[in-house]
């Protein structure tokens, strides 16, 4: 009768563990797969490596840059409003200060994502994920103990973190990525910014309207090639205007830490000295230890996670970075693959349409809204 009761348990503790479809990350990519497969009827679970929900978009990205660009944009118009011209030198806040407004929108979001996944009833297990076969995940808890699911299909939202090149001393207190730029404990007087990207053209502008001294360089010839010349010609007009001096084609040659600040070298013979290198040239992939990566950050069909179910999508596996809002399509499930699964041989494109083939017959439902 025990033995009956144990293996009773046992099974238990099987079923619990067998999803239909677990998705890797809680950003937007992740959250919108995994509440379109929970209203769509399957059994659903997802993975976080970090203690909140919300991805690096809630916590290191987007929603954190925003909220401290609003805080500055609204200090900005504050002094310029003449009628306040009498107040603006009691008008001045420090970087750390004005970092203190992201929190409540970061606290905000994340217990609206939260609610998304319990009123949807999908659990949010976390840990650090790492693939044992095609249908098999092994998840490290915060706590050291692994605990492993089974599921038929995976979705790898896993997103990306900023790049570090080999020469670049990222412990240094004065060398900051676009993450760690956000725990900067002091007012800097300048800062260099290399890579004149999305990332360092948005950290430019919140840095010149504070006041401080900054140079942003730019390894292309313009700013933001992809855009329209025009549009990138006034986005370099306003920020000379407001103080932002600008470096183009100009290449990363090395670094020196002396005592106080940082000098950035440049292959054209330039030095810059500042209190701070701001590095936001590239990203890179975080599948780096999810044993799908081929050591390149490239999935590969090497791996025995990747062999059934990775890159070649054979069993399963998806990669996403977005979500397409909406429909009844379930090909728009996953629009495109994320920049850290582009498998190896094969294009972003045909990684997706294999994986969203075999997703295909997870349709249960006809109409499907988003997260309520």
């Amino acid at each position: 009768m025990k033995r009956s009761k144990a293996g009773a348990g046992a099974r238990r503790r099987t079923r619990a563990d067998r999803y239909d479809v677990v998705v890797i990350g809680t950003g937007p990519g992740g959250e919108g797969a995994a509440m379109m497969a929970a209203k769509r009827g399957r059994r659903v679970a997802v993975v976080e490596r970090f203690t909140e929900v919300g991805g690096g978009c809630t916590h290191w990205g987007t929603i954190p840059s925003k909220a401290l660009r609003h805080a500055v944009q609204q200090l900005s118009d504050i002094r310029a409003n003449p009628l306040l011209r009498d107040y603006r030198s009691e008008l001045r806040l420090s970087y750390p200060q004005l970092l203190h407004s992201k929190d409540k929108a970061v606290e905000a979001q994340v217990a609206n994502r939260r609610r998304h996944y319990e009123r949807n009833r999908v659990p949010v297990l976390e840990g650090h994920a790492r693939f044992v076969d095609a249908h098999t995940l092994s998840i490290e808890r915060h706590d050291g103990t692994v605990q492993q699911v089974v599921s038929e299909h995976f979705v790898i939202a896993t997103g990306s973190r900023p790049y570090h090149p080999a020469e670049l001393d990222f412990s240094h207190p004065n060398i900051r990525d676009s993450d760690s730029i956000l725990d900067y404990p002091d007012h800097p007087f300048s800062v260099t910014i290399y890579g004149a990207g999305v990332i360092g053209c948005e950290y430019a502008s919140i840095f010149v309207n504070l006041g401080v001294k900054v140079t942003l360089v730019n390894t292309q010839e313009r700013l933001l090639s992809f855009l329209d010349e025009e549009i990138t010609e006034a986005l370099s007009y306003h920020l000379r205007e407001q103080g932002c001096i600008i470096r183009h084609n100009e290449q990363f040659d090395g670094i020196e830490t002396p005592a106080k600040g940082v000098v950035l070298r440049l292959k054209s013979g330039r030095r810059i000295r500042s209190d701070v290198l701001l590095w936001a040239n590239g990203r890179t992939g975080n599948t780096d230890q999810m044993n799908v990566d081929d050591g390149k950050g490239k999935m590969s069909d090497e791996g025995p996670a990747v062999k059934r179910a990775g890159a070649t999508a054979q069993e399963g596996a998806a990669a996403s970075s977005g979500l397409q809002r909406g429909g009844r399509d379930d090909r728009s499930w996953i629009t495109g693959a994320s920049a850290a699964a582009g498998a190896a041989g094969t294009t972003s494109n045909e990684v997706s349409a294999i994986a969203l083939e075999e997703l295909h017959d997870l349709s249960a439902l006809d109409d499907v809204g988003m997260p309520e």
